[in-house]
């Protein structure tokens, strides 16, 4: 390779990986880092292979995706798998290993005679009480803390099953790596602290926000003020929190009253080890959710202003104009001038409270306040006429809507094809779409008028008469779409009838074309002769050679009639394409 850059020597293994597809990603096997796969040319230069596939592989790729298509806005990734990951990325930041230690004990228990001697000693241990571990998958969405739930409810079984029945009963255990692993991390006091961490991390933090995030009803983007107090803007996101001054003190770190009183079994090294661990997992967290969260997303930030308490703040009409100007697809300049008027309409509207929450109570117990949906709200907001009996808003209502229509995550998507499996089981396998989009139009209904409970749907006359005259109206679309297949089949023939046609015509426009040129050449030859005659007849002349002038009357004779009856075709071709080419444009 001497002679040759060192980049166009690096470039030899993207085109090695090319044929085998690898084209739009790094192959994965690939070691990380500047330890990766590496060579050196003659003069002696290293390259690393790794850098340079991510270079002319994987970031074509990314800045291609980056790239926003027309109409479409960004509202983030789905934050179930944002939170989902940094959390994953948390637990796996230290060296505690907790993944590895549960899945140990499940493998342990994965052969059924395995479970049938644990079931007995069990019971043994305590009455009617043995329950089999989860096996911790995480791309399957099996979380930690339901594994560690299980394992912390039979924490004094599991540990005097491995600890003492096992190596009374069976001395080869000694010898398996696996057992030997098990019983170390038994033994390790910092292992149910550790646990109990954990747990409390999944059910304070990760769990409560997934949940959160799958609920079926609107959510609206709010800034809770307690959470910026003192800070705005940028800057939140440049606190130093992996710094030892911006953190507080072990003792009022929070990890849980569980995981407190399992600090009392530690020393005190394994204690400042284990708070060291505690908040690299929490400033872990806080990295990856700054990182991979849409936080300087300004179109959720402006989200904000769609809460009834907000209706009156000065920031709102500025946020609702901003959302509007980001939308030039929907709204043209008329209608975000009159959307600005609407709003001021909406801000000094007189809103009761019961559309925004309701106040229940009695003599003997404390007012309790249950707030109503996001969608609820707006619902009655739009339901305000004008004195003539039009809708007050009308472009607020169509942004709201189309606002309130944006997703949360996945949830949505992926409940309702959940529901489609549920609703087309295999002998209903051949329903139409339109069959499908009904199945799921009344079961919609069915959870919104009823709370998902069929027996409660209210059996009024107008739901009688559809239910009567449901055949009837089946009748009369399958009419209408047969109708409309008719019709689409007549100008689809007529659509080929026209293009046959004027295939046709094209065909004789380029006939004529090709004798227009065939004329030309022909014309050209004539002319030649003509000219030839001509010249011999004047040397003829000079020389009065009598035989050649009557040669080049000959000549001159002929090519004469010929130019005549090829400029006679050359006009009769003309005029003929001429008609051909008003044809076609009819």
């Amino acid at each position: 390779t001497t002679g040759e850059s060192v980049d166009q020597w690096s470039r030899e293994p993207v085109r090695a990986v090319r044929p085998v597809g690898t084209v739009d990603r790094c192959p994965v096997n690939l070691p990380t880092g500047d330890t990766g796969v590496s060579f050196e040319t003659d003069d002696g230069e290293k390259v690393t292979v790794r850098p340079v596939v991510h270079r002319h592989c994987c970031m074509p790729k990314k800045q291609k995706a980056m790239v926003p298509a027309s109409g479409l806005m960004s509202i983030g990734s789905c934050p179930l798998h944002v939170i989902h990951n940094s959390f994953r990325r948390g637990t796996t930041s230290t060296q505690w290993a907790i993944d590895e230690s549960v899945n140990e004990m499940w493998f342990r228990f994965s052969c059924s005679a395995a479970r049938e001697d644990f079931v007995k000693v069990a019971h043994s241990i305590v009455d009617g009480y043995a329950r089999f571990l989860h096996r911790f998958v995480c791309t399957r969405w099996i979380e930690i803390g339901m594994v560690l739930e299980r394992v912390l409810e039979q924490w004094n079984i599991i540990n005097e099953y491995f600890l003492i029945y096992l190596p009374q009963s069976d001395k080869t255990l000694a010898r398996n790596d696996r057992f030997q692993r098990i019983t170390t991390t038994l033994k390790d006091k910092s292992t149910l602290t550790r646990f109990h961490f954990i747990l409390y991390l999944y059910r304070t933090i990760f769990k409560k926000a997934l949940v959160w995030f799958q609920q079926e009803r609107l959510l609206v983007h709010l800034v809770f003020e307690e959470l910026v107090a003192n800070k705005q803007g940028t800057q939140l996101l440049s606190i130093s929190y992996e710094l030892q001054n911006s953190q507080r003190i072990d003792g009022k770190i929070d990890i849980g009253e569980s995981t407190r009183n399992c600090l009392h079994d530690l020393s005190v090294s394994e204690k400042a080890v284990f708070y060291k661990g505690a908040r690299e997992i929490y400033c872990t967290i806080t990295k990856e959710l700054i990182r991979t969260l849409p936080i300087n997303n300004t179109l959720l930030r402006h989200l904000q202003c769609l809460h009834p308490l907000l209706r009156k703040e000065s920031a709102s009409r500025t946020n609702i104009l901003c959302i509007a100007r980001s939308m030039p697809f929907l709204f043209n300049e008329d209608e975000i001038d009159r959307l600005g008027v609407e709003w001021r309409t909406y801000e000094m509207a007189d809103i009761p409270d019961d559309w925004i929450e309701n106040k229940t109570g009695d003599e003997d117990q404390s007012e309790t306040t249950i707030y109503h949906p996001i969608d609820t709200y707006w619902h009655h907001v739009f339901s305000v006429k004008t004195s003539t009996g039009s809708p007050q808003f009308v472009v607020l209502t169509k942004l709201v809507k189309c606002l309130l229509s944006l997703s949360h995550g996945n949830a949505d998507v992926e409940r309702g094809f959940n529901e489609n499996r549920h609703l087309v089981s295999d002998e209903r396998a051949f329903l139409s779409e339109q069959s499908v989009n009904g199945q799921r139009a009344t079961s919609a209904g069915v959870k919104f008028f009823a709370d998902g409970k069929p027996h409660q749907v209210a059996i009024t006359s107008n739901l009688l008469d559809n239910v009567k005259n449901a055949h009837s109206r089946y009748r009369k679309d399958q009419e209408q779409q047969e109708q409309l297949r008719r019709n689409k089949e007549i100008a689809d023939q007529a659509a080929k009838s026209a293009k046959t046609q004027h295939e046709l015509l094209a065909e004789q426009e380029l006939d004529l074309l090709e004798k227009q040129k065939q004329l030309q050449i022909e014309l050209n030859h004539a002319t030649h002769l003509f000219e030839e005659g001509n010249q011999r007849l004047k040397a003829a002349i000079d020389a009065r050679n009598f035989s050649e002038i009557e040669t080049s009357g000959i000549l001159i004779d002929s090519g004469k009639r010929k130019l005549t009856n090829i400029n006679t075709e050359i006009v009769q071709n003309n005029d003929a394409l001429n008609q051909l080419r008003k044809k076609m444009k009819k």
